[in-house]
């Protein structure tokens, strides 16, 4: 039994594995797979247990005769990434006195990467000027995470005293907030 796992951007999500032995007596092993882990994906099993192969994308664990296995390795998608992906595990019993004898029961498992939006930078410095005389503004704001998936959409100052105009954006008399776009903030004044 596995499901299927959901997981925020820049998160981490535990598997949700069930395998048990329909013998279970001591005299068969349980081997769980989980194949199919991207390159850049970071797994972690100090819960889990099991051993994680990075070059093949699989991480494995074998238990002892009549052991059955809850759990599964802690996955974290590379960072800024929203991509999903699909693995496949699969429960393999071995009985311990013919290690040919198996049997072996495969199941897909959805692992789904929600997008988060990342906090941008924002930068103002201090600036002087003299009464009634134009001042340039030294703002400036950036996405952090670059790729691609994220855009500023707004900026909004306040806190300008009655009367203050800017050369760009839009200003909202009720609430006394400027609202402007990335591209306003070049040579505002």
């Amino acid at each position: 039994n596995v499901q299927n796992a959901q997981v925020y951007e820049d998160g981490s999500v535990g598997l949700q594995i069930n395998a048990q032995l329909v013998d279970n007596d001591t005299s068969e092993t349980l081997t769980v797979r989980v194949s199919g882990i991207p390159s850049g994906w970071g797994v972690n099993t100090s819960t889990s247990g099991g051993v994680y192969d990075s070059n093949t994308g699989v991480w494995e664990i074998t238990l002892s005769g009549g052991q059955n296995f809850s759990g599964g390795p802690l996955l974290s998608p590379p960072a800024n990434s929203d991509a999903d992906i699909n693995l496949t595990v699969t429960a393999t019993s071995t009985e311990i006195a013919d290690l040919s004898e198996t049997a072996t029961v495969t199941k897909p498992l959805s692992v789904v990467v929600d997008a988060v939006a990342d906090n941008p930078t924002l930068t103002a410095g201090n600036v002087i000027g003299q009464e009634d005389e134009t001042i340039d503004l030294d703002i400036a704001a950036a996405v952090t995470d670059m790729d691609g998936s994220e855009s500023i959409t707004e900026i909004r100052i306040s806190g300008f005293p009655t009367g203050t105009v800017l050369s760009a954006g839009s200003y909202d008399s009720v609430s006394g907030i400027w609202t402007l776009s990335l591209a306003d903030l070049n040579g505002l004044q």
